[in-house]
């Protein structure tokens, strides 16, 4: 049902609609200025009971994410498992690694919301607790997001069904995920898991631009097929 031009359109689709909502639900979230995570409980629940509403829109826009998400990872291991060819095994390594980046995704959506719910009526230490929970899944989603990016990086280097330069980039995104280790030891910082250049911006920023880029690409091969079908259609007419 899926082949070819319209594959690749849904893929490109999906991949920018992802990247869109959940770069804007970051920014919903992050621009708020956020409290210092070493701060005081109290300090983090009145930041929530001041921002909850905007702590809502950022978890409901991540999680609508997940939707074009959820169909650009199934699209993209059909373009990837064709070309890988045999058995698949890497693209499926990319399948399985994806789907669980995407529990992990809603995991912190939900913890973000919950957070959020009612914080002037929850105790501060169990906001403040909840606020832990909701930036801890990127420390251990890494590896997944580690194999999942691996898994793109040696099918398309070795088919070569998306520009080399994909395949890099997707290497670069792949060790980008360690940064993650560091933000189990600090609070604050440059490792900062909620606002450290290091601690989020890199590590979590960089997929969700590899997938846009990577979105942009697929559409415009979407386009080169269809520019080349067109003129085989008129000729048998």
């Amino acid at each position: 049902m899926l082949e070819g031009r319209a594959r690749d359109r849904i893929c490109g689709i999906s991949a920018v609609a992802y990247a869109l909502l959940m770069a804007g639900g970051w920014a919903a979230w992050a621009g708020q200025g956020l409290p210092a995570l070493n701060g005081p409980a109290t300090e983090i629940s009145a930041w929530f009971v001041e921002h909850q509403d905007a702590c809502r829109i950022a978890a409901i826009m991540g999680s609508l994410s997940l939707f074009p998400l959820t169909w650009f990872l199934v699209c993209l291991y059909g373009i990837l498992r064709k070309a890988e060819g045999g058995t698949g095994a890497v693209s499926l390594v990319f399948l399985g690694s994806g789907l669980v980046t995407v529990v992990f995704d809603m995991m912190f959506c939900q913890f973000l919301l919950t957070a959020a719910f009612r914080p002037g009526e929850t105790l501060p230490a169990v906001t403040q607790a909840l606020n832990d929970l909701y930036l801890g899944p990127g420390v251990a989603a890494l590896s997944m997001y580690m194999a999942m990016f691996v898994a793109i990086a040696l099918v398309v280097l070795r088919s070569e069904v998306l520009p080399a330069a994909l395949g890099y980039g997707a290497l670069a995104v792949a060790g980008t995920q360690l940064l993650f280790v560091p933000t189990s030891f600090v609070h604050d910082g440059i490792f900062d898991i909620s606002k450290g250049m290091l601690g989020v911006y890199v590590p979590f920023g960089s997929h969700i631009v590899w997938i846009l880029v990577a979105g942009v690409v697929v559409l415009q091969r979407a386009r080169v097929r269809r520019a080349q079908v067109l003129p085989a259609t008129a000729g048998r007419a």
